[in-house]
Order: C-alpha cells, then structure tokens, then sequence
C-alpha cells in the first residue's frame, strides 16, 4: 500500500513537473525548444565523461575537486559583492535590517521609523529575519563596529557557502557513484542564482541554508535507517533545521510537509511517527516561539498585530489579481484599509470568490500556464530587477546587464526542469532513495502552492537544492539508459553479422 501512495505522489510531480517545462517552452520560443534539450544534452555528456572515468574517482579526489570549485566561487562572489555596491530596494532587507541594526546596538528598537512598525506588525513572518540578523551583528560587534549592509552580505555570502557544502554532502551521501556526486558538485558550482543573489540578503537566499541542511540530515537518517542511535539524532536535525528555515522563509512549510509523508512512507511505522511527531511539534514550537520572542522584543504589541497582521488569504487574493499573480499595490493598499485580521481574511475571501466567478474555466487554465511559466522560465529569478538601486562598478554594471548571462539561466533552468522530470519518471520504475522522492514531492509541492500564491520567480530559489539533487538524479538515469540502449543495440548488431 505504502509503495502504491508513493507512485501515486511521485507520478502527480512527473506530471506537474511536465506541465511546467510544456509551459516554459511555449514561452521560450524566441531560443526555440531544441535549446534546453540541447543544454541537457551537454550536461548528459558532462556526467558521461566522469562515468568513464570513475576508476580514478575517489571520496577524497572528489571532495578535493568541490573544494576548489567552492574557492574559485567564493572568490567570484566576492568580486561580485565589493564592485556591486548594492542598496536594498525591496522593503524586507530595509525594514528588517534597521530592526536588526538598532536592537544589536541598543537593546532596543529607538532608531527605527515609526511607519517600520506598521510594517512588522503587518508581516510577523518576517520576524526570523530580525533574530537572525541580530544574532550576526552581535557577532560582528566583536571584531567591528560596522553594522552597515556589507555585514548582512557576508553573512549571505557564508550561508551560501554554507549550503553549497550541504548539498555536496548530500550528493556523495545519496548517491554511490564518485562521479554522481561529482556531477552534484559541479552542477551546484554552475547554478546561475547562488552567484547573482550574492549581494541581495533576503529570505529567499537565506533559507537555502536550511533546506539544505534539512534534505542533507534526511538523507544521512535514511541512510543510517536501521541504526536508531544514528538515524534519529539526523532525523531530528532535519526537522530542527526545517523548523527554523520556516520562521525565515514560509515555503519551507511545504517540506515539512513532504518530509513527514517521506517518512511515514520510508521507514518503519515506530520510527516514522516519532520523527514525524517531532517535526510537527519544532515547527508548532518555532511558531509560537517566534511570536512569542517579537512581543516581549518589542517588535509590536499584541493589539498592533491583531489590527494590522495580513492573513494568507491576501496572498492567494494576489495571485489572482490581473497583474499576473505578482505584486500588486492596489491589493496591498485594499488589504490594508481594513481593521482587524478577520475582517482582513473576510474580504480576502470574498474578492478571490468574484475573481475565481469572474474566469470561465479556459481563463482559469490559461493563467495556471501563464503563472508556471511565468515563475518556473526565468532562470535567473529576474535578479537584475533587485539590483536596480546599486551603484555597481562599470565592469558589473556590464556583467549585470549582459544577455548571455540570461540565456545561460535559462538554459540551465530548461535543462533542470528535463532532468526533474527525467528523476521523477525513474522513481516510478524502481525504488528510489527516500531522500530523491522527497525532493520530487517537495518540488512538486512548491510548483502547485505558486499556482495559487502570489508568485515572484524569486520564491523558487530556496529550493536549489531539492533541484541539484534531482537534476543529478535525472541526468544520471538518463545517461544510464542511453549506455543501456547502446549496448542493446551493439548486441543486436553482431548478432545479425555473426
């Protein structure tokens, strides 16, 4: 039974996963659809080369390989970070990080604008971000007494790293092959978005480094399933860190989600319900915890977040909005000219009620393809729209602006989607790790909540690393079938000449 539901989840996200890259195509005529099978293609040839040369693979020789890769990237995002001289335009980093900034050198919150609080007081989602930062520049304190935004881009400079490591990691946990795990490094390396979103401290970039030490601890109690002083320690750390990654960025809900299905679909009744119950429970904890620590902060009172907190329905009422399912400052503006949180979610739902009423069945289809589209072609997350208020240096500036840096997201992002769906076809002809149908499940399960939510193409990026692990799955089974069918077809051939 537990192997029919996990077909039946698996299937659900090669077809998703399908409709998406239909989507992506019919968009990107303009480079034509030969374009990302061709960038597949080269990735196939990439991991082909390794296989042949899996002899001279080892652990170390590999690990050695990704640390190199790791420097040269360090030092590009380096480069990267000290010629951009990048300015926040987007409220989130402004906002939270003058929060931060005045309660890491106060105690308090005297040097933040009074319109701030409105602003927290609106979003307790963002709060993570405030603790996180605090607790960085107490540590930067140490050595400077710079809190200006250059601090923040360190820190997203480390995290980065940071889940680069973890999602190598994961590779050489997941897969037996060197040159697999290779291949997940190297992938990981060429992944446009790490680099451009280095100097852009946000929620989105921030959070990969917990959803990859989530997947890389699932992966290590997966592996280790049948030794409980092993496998529960690293089921709970992947709890703890997609507990936490939660209270920075909301989507890690759905891999809390597609974790506990995991679970209860992977390993033993006993075991699952408890690291399933755990899971449940950080995240309840983490929760109110969060909200719990912004009160007694000071960030807003009680009485400020019941009149002023957005439910989730103004984010699906968004999605739904004529401007494409993006941000919308009349929606905004129409949310917050209510008092009170159910009186905000009261006319939430009834302006989604008229706008659902409004599309005949064909439009509601129509914007499903236009939003997938919309979100899952742009590779490169539209970066240089959040670097629009820098003042880079000429040779960013070119960089930044440069349309083969476009092309080659897209190209990669098409190959990525071929690869998804390629693993997650694979998954429904043999058993998979648990580790690769969670990461088709979690996939799966972001592209659907996007459909409805509002949908900047920057709220894939947290998931890079469920990508990497099913890109490398994907190109690795296809370059299996390929040999596979090669060798067939050699066979046949003597055959008939013998």
């Amino acid at each position: 039974m537990y192997k029919t539901i996990q077909n039946i989840l698996i299937r659900t996200a090669a077809v998703i996963c399908f409709m998406v890259i239909l989507c992506c195509c019919v968009s990107s005529f303009e480079f034509g659809a030969g374009y990302p099978l061709s960038c597949f293609a080269v990735l196939t040839a990439l991991y082909l080369l390794l296989k042949r040369n899996e002899k001279h693979l080892t652990s170390a020789r590999v690990t050695l390989i990704f640390a190199v890769l790791s420097v040269c990237l360090l030092a590009v995002q380096i480069w990267f970070v000290k010629n951009v001289n990048y300015y926040p335009k987007m409220s989130d980093p402004k906002i939270l990080g003058s929060f931060a900034q005045s309660y890491a050198v106060h105690g308090d919150f005297r040097d933040v604008k009074d319109d701030y609080f409105t602003y927290t007081s609106r979003y307790p989602n963002t709060w993570g971000m405030i603790y996180l930062q605090v607790i960085w520049l107490r540590i930067w304190r140490v050595f400077s007494p710079d809190t200006s935004t250059m601090t923040f881009e360190v820190l997203n400079i480390i995290l980065l790293q940071a889940g680069a490591w973890f999602t190598f990691l994961t590779g050489r946990t997941v897969f037996r092959q060197h040159s697999a795990s290779l291949l997940c490094g190297i992938l990981t390396f060429m992944m446009p978005v790490p680099l451009m979103f280095t100097a852009t401290f946000h929620s989105d970039t921030v959070s990969i480094f917990f959803a990859a030490g989530a997947v890389f601890f699932f992966a290590l109690a997966c592996r280790h399933r049948a030794d409980n002083k092993k496998c529960l320690p690293a089921g709970i750390a992947s709890a703890l860190f997609t507990a936490l990654g939660n209270s920075i960025k909301g989507t890690m809900t759905i891999m809390m989600i597609a974790l506990i299905i995991t679970l209860l679909l992977t390993f033993r009744p006993k075991k699952a319900l408890i690291l399933s119950a755990v899971t449940a429970a950080a995240f309840l904890l983490a929760g109110h915890g969060s909200t719990a620590l912004g009160l007694k902060m000071g960030i807003t009172t009680q009485k400020e977040l019941e009149a002023q907190e957005f439910p989730v329905q103004h984010w699906i009422m968004m999605g739904l909005n004529e401007n494409g399912g993006g941000h919308h400052k009349a929606d905004v503006d129409l949310t917050r000219s209510i008092e009170g949180k159910e009186e905000k979610r009261r006319m939430n739902k009834e302006v989604i009620e008229e706008r659902l009423d409004a599309m005949t069945f064909s439009e509601k289809l129509e914007r499903i393809s236009i939003k997938m589209s919309e979100t899952w072609f742009d590779g490169s997350c539209k970066y240089d729209k959040y670097l629009e208020s820098s003042a880079p240096k000429e040779n960013v500036r070119k960089l930044i602006g440069d349309e083969h840096i476009f092309i080659y997201a897209q190209g990669f992002r098409g190959a990525q989607m071929i690869a998804m769906l390629a693993a997650c076809i694979a998954c429904l002809r043999r058993h998979r790790s648990g580790v690769i149908s969670f990461a088709a499940i979690s996939v799966a399960g972001l592209i659907m909540f996007l459909v409805i939510w509002e949908d900047p193409p920057r709220y894939t990026i947290n998931f890079i690393p469920l990508y990497l692990l099913l890109m490398t799955e994907g190109i690795r089974v296809t370059s299996h079938m390929l040999l596979a069918a090669l060798k067939k077809s050699r066979n046949c051939f003597h055959r008939e000449w013998s």
